[in-house]
């Protein structure tokens, strides 16, 4: 029954800004990182965590001063989705950077 009215709703017209933001966090970052030319993964957490103001965690760092990675390649993902970015190994075993 469920089905049969969701087929009868008229579909939803997709939003212009959806997918996808920059905060104004991402744009320091990025421009710190240009002007560098690149960043380790290890590096990116500290200077997210640095550019984040305090009160704007969603929740305490594990660890002071420092983002975790799994947090850190969400950001470096919608980065690469927006195509600002790409990542690429430095060394071998080093952790990849941008």
């Amino acid at each position: 029954m469920y089905e049969e009215e969701a087929e009868n709703l008229p579909q939803r017209k997709r939003r212009s800004d959806s997918g996808p933001r920059l905060i104004e966090r991402d744009l320091a970052a990025l421009r710190w990182i240009a002007q560098q030319c690149a960043i380790r993964l290890d590096h990116l957490c500290i200077l997210l965590a640095r550019l984040t103001p305090a009160g704007e965690y969603v929740k305490t760092p594990k660890e002071a001063g420092r983002l975790t990675e799994k947090r850190v390649m969400a950001v470096t993902r919608r980065w690469e989705a927006l195509g600002l970015i790409e990542k690429r190994w430095m060394l071998v075993g080093a952790p990849p950077g941008c």
